[in-house]
């Protein structure tokens, strides 16, 4: 609105405080008939009313002119019982519409939090579940074109047989089958041999050169390749988002070390640094995992982020929030980093396509971590091990071939359907 609207409806609010409820509804009758798009005034008006259902009225035309009016859908909530949240939330999550007449802040403040106790109490929780329904809408959004892309959905069913493997595991080693058979390290069955055996009742997917079971082996390994998966993706998104936000908001010594370590990062392949550490050290899956998650978060995941960053530094709204007088750390975390986490999410399941290859590789070429088993190992194992019988046990290669790459492709599923909701321009191409 223009000033001398803003000084009108401020006068208004004078009235309506000082009980002057006719002098009010004049001026405010007045401004309807000149601008009757003015949803703020329709709230005005319902501190005026004369009846209930007036009240009632112009809460709902203020609700109809801007649906973000929280103040209006407080106290229609206090009103009409009938007001469903999921309908406010879902009104709430479709606009951005701010209100903007600062003057009538105080006014709106003291009427819909409530002078007593219990009435701030009231309005706490319509907050909170305000912020429910919406949250709990924006997810059904998000929802319907994750599952609209059958790449996503098809990545997220790989992923749910691969958390059965890992679960099923020591539910099958203590309850059915007899760990001196199928222990994935040291067992060993001597009706089967000789070694390696093809598929058979007792060994669905036969056992290797060693004499140990192939299903058994593949299941074992899944828990320590889920420990770098998860480790990796959440080293990823951290490093990634902490980067490209310093470095694209901080101008001076901070944002130039930022984009330094980044530029540095990107000249190192974290595939190959983790190899040369996996040739020169025993080091743990959870230590892999955020090895690989520093490196890949600072290089190139960090500036794809920074570039995100940088576009949404030049927003309007962030203009904004700078000139009303908000600090660093809420520009940060309050303006800056929700916008960025949907791109977060995808870098993050990137980098985990990357992580497994990796580790999967290390153990390829021997430099596995001890006696602990990989999909690697397993594939090493049945082509170093061809001297004890003089051929290849392709019944372990190639599962755990399939194992390491369909794994891979599960998150890189998963990430082109993260990536439509992040990028709404590229629905229906991915």
């Amino acid at each position: 609105m223009i000033d001398r609207e803003a000084q009108v409806l401020r006068t208004a609010v004078l009235r309506i405080r000082a009980g002057n409820i006719k002098a009010a509804k004049r001026i405010l009758d007045e401004v309807i008939r000149k601008h009757p798009d003015s949803a703020d005034t329709w709230y005005l008006l319902s501190y005026v009313a004369s009846s209930r259902r007036q009240q009632l009225e112009y809460l709902e035309k203020t609700l109809q002119l801007d649906p973000l009016h929280r103040e209006a859908l407080a106290r229609l909530m206090r009103q009409d019982p009938d007001l469903t949240v999921a309908s406010m939330g879902e009104a709430y999550a479709k606009t951005s519409v701010p209100i903007t007449i600062p003057s009538l802040q105080p006014l709106k403040a003291s009427a819909s939090r409530g002078r007593t106790i219990t009435e701030r109490m009231r309005w706490s929780i319509l907050q909170l579940r305000l912020r429910l329904a919406t949250t709990a809408f924006r997810m059904r959004e998000a929802w319907k074109v994750f599952s609209g892309n059958r790449q996503a959905v098809f990545g997220l069913v790989l992923l749910a047989i691969f958390t059965l493997m890992a679960i099923g595991h020591p539910i099958l080693l203590n309850t059915v089958w007899p760990k001196v058979i199928y222990d994935p390290k040291v067992g060993f069955d001597i009706s089967a041999a000789p070694h390696p055996s093809l598929p058979s009742a007792a060994h669905l997917l036969g056992t290797d050169v060693l004499g140990r079971d192939v299903l058994s082996m593949l299941l074992a390994t899944a828990p320590i390749t889920f420990v770098v998966a998860i480790t990796a993706a959440l080293g990823t998104a951290f490093f990634s988002v902490l980067s490209g936000s310093f470095s694209a908001y901080f101008k001076g010594v901070l944002g130039t070390l930022f984009t330094q370590l980044s530029d540095l990062a990107l000249l190192i392949p974290a595939p190959l640094v983790m190899i040369v550490i996996g040739f020169t050290t025993e080091i743990s899956p959870l230590q892999f995992g955020l090895l690989y998650g520093l490196i890949e978060g600072l290089g190139g995941s960090g500036i794809v982020m920074r570039s995100q960053a940088v576009s949404i530094l030049t927003k309007p709204y962030f203009d904004a929030a700078r000139i009303a007088g908000a600090g660093h750390l809420r520009l940060i975390f309050k303006h800056l980093l929700p916008q960025m986490l949907p791109l977060a999410a995808v870098q993050m399941l990137m980098g985990v396509v990357g992580a497994i290859f990796a580790d999967g590789f290390i153990s390829f070429l021997g430099l596995s971590r001890g006696a602990k088993l990989n999909w690697g190992g397993i594939i090493f194992d049945s082509i170093s091990n061809i001297g004890i019988t003089g051929a290849i046990a392709w019944n372990a290669l190639i599962p755990a071939a399939l194992c390491i790459s369909l794994f891979a492709g599960a998150f890189y599923f998963i990430s082109i359907g993260f990536h439509e909701i992040a990028e709404p321009r590229l629905r229906g191409k991915l």
